[in-house]
């Protein structure tokens, strides 16, 4: 498109990836030595967002190319944007942290999505820009600054009874490993008084499959307490990042064994008859 192809009159025009657009009103031109040593001068113009209403002076041929960019257009999983922000500099790990709580709650691809999708972010944080303005203000955040090398999550207050919005007034700083533990127990399936282990109505208890032994699944048990003791076992020695149980009757695994159920009796593999035994 040639640069008298601007319209002023509201004419629509379209960005590649941040909406709709039009031209308010052309700018005084900008003049700047490009890469061959050469002076050069652009059409400056400035443009209004449909969507969004941010407005910005932009070189005319970029924008009828279509390459601006609306720094508060929902790029983020169409819900979030990231303001005028460097994302690649100092400020890096702190957008992958908050690119985490958007994606765990509005992409159902996250892994997570399905615990935190019921869950609230509030809209000032539905930009990084607005985020990064207040990640001061949370409880915990002098902890991050005096540890710059430890590793620190953000995560809603769980003190905080009914909580299930991350907000700057109801989310905390805490270390990465403790709110790892916290959550794995809020996830972690629990039909009886154990983690771990399914029980069923025939008096059958099975150690689910988060824990296993280095040839299979741990068991099914006839007492509940041989299942614990089997699964903290086979827990503690191959499966350590999965959440424990930390209060049950200990049992000697000589006497766990005894109650553990076959999946069905052995089968018949041959029958001696009289001709065998002469």
């Amino acid at each position: 498109m040639a640069y008298s192809d601007a319209k002023y009159d509201g004419t629509i025009y379209h960005t590649q990836n941040n909406g709709d657009f039009i031209f308010l009103n052309e700018e005084p031109p900008k003049s700047y030595i490009n890469s061959n040593g050469h002076n050069q001068i652009e059409r400056m113009a400035r443009v209004k967002f449909v969507l969004t209403g941010t407005e910005a002076v932009v070189q005319i041929r970029h924008a009828l190319a279509g390459s601006i960019r609306d720094p508060y257009y929902p790029t983020i999983y169409g819900v979030a944007s990231i303001g005028n922000v460097n994302v690649s500099g100092e400020y890096k790990n702190i957008y992958l942290k908050w690119k985490n709580i958007i994606s765990h709650r509005y992409n159902p691809e996250d892994k997570q999505h399905e615990y935190y999708k019921n869950f609230i972010i509030d809209p000032r944080w539905l930009c990084f820009e607005n985020f990064l303005s207040t990640i001061h203000t949370i409880q915990g955040y002098q902890d991050v600054l005096n540890n710059p090398n430890g590793l620190f999550s953000l995560d809603i207050n769980r003190s905080i009874p009914n909580n299930r919005t991350f907000s700057p007034e109801t989310c905390v700083w805490v270390p990465t490993m403790l709110n790892r533990t916290v959550r794995n127990k809020e996830h972690y399936k629990r039909e009886g008084q154990y983690y771990g282990i399914e029980c069923r109505s025939d008096s059958r208890f099975k150690v689910t499959g988060k824990v296993r032994t280095p040839y299979g699944p741990v068991g099914t048990f006839s007492n509940e307490i041989a299942a614990v003791n089997a699964r903290e076992y086979y827990r503690s020695i191959y499966h350590k990042d999965v959440i424990a149980n930390e209060d049950y009757p200990k049992m000697p695994l000589d006497e766990v064994v005894k109650y553990r159920l076959r999946k069905s009796k052995p089968k018949l593999m041959y029958k001696l008859s009289k001709d065998d035994n002469q």
